[in-house]
């Protein structure tokens, strides 16, 4: 038989078998105080968004110090 895996299928799998995820340490916890109300909760997303981006891409390497990291954001 021949699977087609979508995307979606693809990246749960190869989170579910990273180092990052398999280590059986606790995240590292990432903090950041953004903007969420008021004339700069524009831009506050965009960070928000930007923060999230590197959180996934630095997990899918394999975390930090082989450990996932956490984004934290308030």
């Amino acid at each position: 038989m021949d699977f087609d895996l979508s995307p979606e299928l693809l990246e749960l799998r190869a989170k579910r078998v990273s180092p990052a995820a398999s280590s059986g340490q606790p995240p590292i916890r990432i903090g950041a105080s953004l903007s969420q109300t008021g004339t700069y909760a524009e831009p506050g997303l965009n960070q928000l968004r930007g923060y999230q981006l590197c959180t996934k891409q630095a997990n899918e390497a394999g975390g930090v110090l082989d450990r996932p990291v956490e984004l934290v954001a308030t």
